[in-house]
């Protein structure tokens, strides 16, 4: 997927570490076609739905496979039990809140977490973001929970999101260079 860990020419990089991704922490970084959503460190062509002009929001992107597609529950739980429910021709997560797991909330056919209470509920609805802080599920408010996500971003920023650093001193050396930026050596 684009945005973490990947080519850095590519579209949907949110930001450059050498020739690397370093991921994006807002929509703001995502300026690259057709990618213009940050979600978990990776540009993406959609949030929800609604952002797909009548497809489906499929991880990340729009996807026409799943619209006008079914005509039962129990087609579209055949085809993908992740898209059990068929709502208006199309196979979506839910139709209820109670279809969704973890408190998310069934938002046009799609669970989502507005408010989390605890970190497992976090970890069970996005591994990427198993922290709940403030309400919010974030990647991480302690150096070692991004040193658990992912080791070579084993640092927690001010944002509450993983990165390479927090200080030039932690730069030196860094092939990418000895500037510490947004989380990232420049």
């Amino acid at each position: 997927m684009p945005g973490a860990g990947g080519d850095c020419a590519g579209d949907g990089c949110g930001g450059c570490a050498g020739e690397d991704c370093a991921g994006c922490t807002t929509d703001d970084e995502c300026g690259g076609a057709g990618v213009p959503y940050c979600v978990a460190g990776a540009c993406v062509a959609c949030k929800s739905s609604s952002d797909c002009d009548g497809l489906a929001c499929l991880d990340g992107f729009c996807d026409e496979g799943n619209v006008g597609v079914c005509a039962s529950d129990a087609q579209c739980a055949a085809e993908d039990p992740e898209w059990p429910y068929c709502v208006a021709g199309e196979c979506v997560e839910c139709k209820a809140a109670a279809d969704c797991f973890g408190g998310a909330t069934c938002v046009d056919g799609y669970c989502e977490l507005d408010v989390c209470s605890s970190d497992a509920q976090c970890a069970q609805f996005d591994p990427w973001t198993p922290i709940c802080a403030s309400g919010e599920c974030v990647e991480c408010t302690t150096d070692a929970h991004c040193a658990a996500l992912d080791p070579t971003y084993p640092y927690c920023g001010a944002d509450l999101y993983c990165g390479e650093c927090k200080t030039d001193a932690q730069c030196v050396g860094n092939p990418n260079g000895p500037t510490c930026f947004d989380g990232f050596c420049e």
